[in-house]
């Protein structure tokens, strides 16, 4: 049996209709004990959705699923309706050391040597 509706009406939703499944990311910060998912990802930098926690800049790792991919230091530059966008200084291997956010002098001796 077909049904007409004049122009403007649109029939209820179907119960077992399924809302458009937003695709899970398998990107992960971790920020100390916390662990915030990553909506968007590009090379200086990455998006997290508005509702997750925010971070305003520290040291993190970012993990795609079990996999260790970068570690380093996070600033936000900038947010929107949906997103909180962050840039970042990484090492791209997670072995390395910290990278800094300011300048290194270049004849800092590397340790101390006892008076005896």
């Amino acid at each position: 049996m077909d049904t007409v509706l004049p122009g403007g009406v649109r029939p209820a939703p179907h119960p077992f209709d399924r809302p458009a499944r937003k695709t899970k990311s398998r990107l992960r910060l971790r920020c100390g004990d916390r662990t915030i998912p990553v909506a968007k990802l590009w090379p200086g930098g990455f998006s997290v959705d508005r509702d997750q926690p925010q971070l305003m800049r520290g040291f993190i790792d970012l993990f795609d699923g079990a996999r260790h991919i970068r570690h380093g230091l996070v600033y936000q530059i900038g947010q929107d309706a949906a997103y909180v966008s962050y840039a970042f200084k990484t090492t791209r291997d997670p072995r390395l050391a910290q990278p800094a956010d300011f300048a290194r002098a270049p004849a800092v001796p590397v340790g101390l040597l006892p008076r005896r």
